[in-house]
């Protein structure tokens, strides 16, 4: 039988195409919701016998709304792309499975599927309710269709927001939270 996937189980990594070799992708935090648009144009000719169409170049667009996070410096780095026009690579992880055998193996390799794309940020809008979270929407434009395959979710980037159990004796960081502490 069919299970239907939560959206909260599928989100973005983003990266900067040019710190590929120095940088992990990032995790935008506090992200409420992601879309993905896929179209092909077709042209027709009309014809004695009807119509005659031709499908065109499929595009794909995307947008992503996240709540800000004060101290989220991958925010500045998004909106700071529109202006550069730099290219970055965009992963669309699905942390879901369809039997508990393919979820347990993922969970060990931390290897899930995945969309992978490179693009544009061709839009962001910040909005500033009086009683409302202050949002960021975000818009790509994707070149070509994306690739499919398995990526990598590191404890780091699947942890943005939800912290882990800690024992009650005194806490060690391990090199991993001292660094993302001291961003």
């Amino acid at each position: 039988m069919a299970t239907a996937i939560k959206g909260i189980n599928v989100f973005l990594l983003f990266r900067k195409l040019v710190e590929a070799e120095q940088t992990e992708a990032k995790r935008l935090a506090f992200q409420t919701e992601h879309s993905r648009t896929i179209e092909g144009d077709s042209s027709n000719t009309i014809t004695k016998d009807g119509n005659v169409n031709v499908p065109g170049v499929a595009t794909v667009e995307m947008s992503v709304t996240s709540i800000l996070a004060q101290g989220d410096t991958l925010q500045d780095e998004l909106e700071q792309a529109v202006i550069d026009g730099s290219l970055y690579e965009i992963w669309e992880i699905t942390k879901t499975e369809n039997t508990e055998e393919d979820l347990t193996k993922a969970a060990e390799t931390n290897k899930y599927p995945a969309t992978y794309y490179q693009g544009y940020i061709t839009s962001t809008e910040s909005t500033f309710g009086a009683e409302d979270l202050t949002e960021l929407s975000i818009g790509l434009a994707i070149n070509g269709t994306g690739a499919k395959g398995l990526a990598t979710v590191t404890d780091e980037q699947s942890q943005v927001i939800q912290y882990s159990f800690r024992d009650t004796e005194k806490y060690v960081p391990t090199p991993v939270e001292s660094r993302s502490t001291k961003k």
